[in-house]
């Protein structure tokens, strides 16, 4: 008998987590858990439903001024005005 209780003590004192307890303890307390769970989720829903939506942008442009190529503008000198 005093080894069985040695035993016990010796797996209870490690740094281990027993799997097979903890699952146990999510079943024996799942009610308590969905609960929880459905109550913030059905909040999350209604304040997204009823809250204003707040649209916001901001935009900057800018336009600059174009610079011609100086070889093109040259060329359109030469080249007369009328259509062929």
């Amino acid at each position: 008998m005093t080894s069985v209780t040695s035993k016990k003590s010796t797996i209870l004192g490690s740094d281990e987590i027993d799997l097979g307890r903890v699952i146990g303890e999510l079943i024996d307390h799942r009610k308590l858990i969905i609960s929880i769970t459905s109550v913030f989720t059905l909040f999350a829903i209604l304040y997204a439903l009823l809250a204003t939506p707040i649209y916001e942008t901001d935009a900057l442009i800018q336009i600059e001024q174009k610079q011609g190529n100086a070889i093109l503008s040259s060329l359109s000198q030469v080249l007369p005005d009328g259509q062929p």
